[in-house]
């Protein structure tokens, strides 16, 4: 009995107001931020993600150094900052290359049904022109019509070679979109400019663009502007 009443005696005791004893020390958690950045980085073709990788990745590593240990993942930060970095710029590239590739398609098709009308109209070929044109039969130019306007192209200017877009802007609308360019024409006595509206044409199996034709104006100052237009009305 002695002895445990000495035991007991020998055990410190800790008087009212004292500091506890510190604990064990906690582990460092994760920056959730590091995780997030890594995560967005890694999405494909998304510049917005990947940029914003970069930022939280930058924002994790900023708050790692300062949290004295508290925080841990700074290779997790800078695989987010290198990886959405490299993505970012890949993906402006493949994007910027595509958005090329298919103005270059998109013009390729105007120009392709620009030159079919003017050489349908100057070959006596209303019929084809007609079948190429947007909208009801009825809001369609006449043969007449068209005839006229190729008859009247081979007195001013001559010969039809060829057509080029100059520029292009899509109107409409999301569900009937259209677009209206500007263009040279070239005629064996000489250049005009002008310019075609067309109507996008959807068709099954097909993922080049196609259009028919809706307007098309020849400018001459001098003798008057040639035109050819659907008869519809605007929506």
């Amino acid at each position: 009995m002695t002895q445990q009443q000495g035991n007991l005696d020998s055990t410190p005791s800790r008087s009212p107001g004292s500091p506890r004893p510190p604990g064990p020390p906690r582990s460092p958690r994760i920056s959730a931020l590091a995780v997030t950045g890594l995560v967005l980085a890694v999405i494909p073709l998304c510049p917005p993600a990947n940029l914003l990788a970069v930022v939280l990745g930058l924002l994790a590593l900023r708050r790692i150094m300062a949290s004295s240990g508290r925080l841990r993942g700074a290779g997790l930060a800078r695989a987010a900052i290198f990886a959405g970095s490299v993505l970012t710029i890949l993906s402006l590239i493949l994007i910027t290359r595509f958005a090329t590739r298919q103005q270059q398609l998109i013009d390729l098709a105007m120009v392709d049904v620009m030159q079919s009308t003017i050489r349908g109209a100057m070959g006596d070929r209303a019929d084809s022109v007609r079948l190429s044109w947007v909208g009801p039969r009825e809001t369609r130019p006449s043969e007449a019509e068209i005839l006229a306007f190729g008859r009247t192209l081979q007195e001013r200017y001559g010969t039809f070679e060829r057509g080029v877009i100059v520029s292009s802007v899509m109107t409409g609308s999301f569900f009937a979109p259209r677009m209206e360019a500007a263009g040279i024409f070239y005629f064996s006595g000489g250049q005009r400019h002008g310019s075609i509206e067309v109507d996008f044409l959807i068709q099954p199996f097909r993922t080049d663009p196609t259009f028919s034709m809706r307007a098309l104006r020849i400018e001459d100052p001098q003798a008057g502007d040639l035109e050819i237009t659907s008869t519809e009305s605007e929506p």
